[in-house]
């Protein structure tokens, strides 16, 4: 899915922006980083099928929950916040790369935000239908299965 976003933003940067080259090769400098970013937040937790009927239940009985079952600490928050900003740095004031400008970097950001969104909702149904989750929380051990994605 993380190549699906950066090809995504290639392509706008090449026929919606026509960005020349230099410009493309650190818009995609961009997408990478948020890109990655975003996938590390979303995919961080992973449930079993068998959970998500007790999610579920939960639901129906007015239990909401977050996207993400559990918060990250604060060093990888850390370490993305910092990574994001020395990226962003560098792409607006062209360090190293041909420089951007803040409005597209921060809309490539927004894009990433969009896509970390995007990545659970249609990794559940995915996952349910090719029986992934289910597989790979069997195949553990018992007493693992209740660590998957912590």
């Amino acid at each position: 899915m993380g190549f699906a976003f950066c090809v995504g933003i290639l392509a706008s940067g090449e026929f919606a922006l026509r960005l020349g080259i230099g410009a493309l090769q650190t818009l995609v400098f961009v997408a990478l980083v948020f890109g990655s970013q975003a996938t590390i937040y979303a995919i961080r937790e992973r449930r079993a099928i068998r959970e998500r009927r007790a999610i579920r239940e939960r639901r129906a009985i007015g239990q909401h929950r977050r996207m993400w079952g559990s918060r990250p600490s604060l060093w990888p928050v850390a370490s993305s916040v910092t990574d994001m900003l020395v990226a962003a740095i560098l792409a607006i004031d062209g360090i190293a790369v041909t420089p951007l400008p803040a409005v597209l970097v921060a809309e490539t950001l927004g894009a990433a935000v969009a896509f970390a969104i995007v990545i659970p909702v249609a990794k559940g149904p995915v996952f349910a239908r090719l029986g992934i989750a289910w597989r790979a929380a069997s195949a553990l051990p018992r007493h693992a299965v209740g660590s998957i994605g912590s």
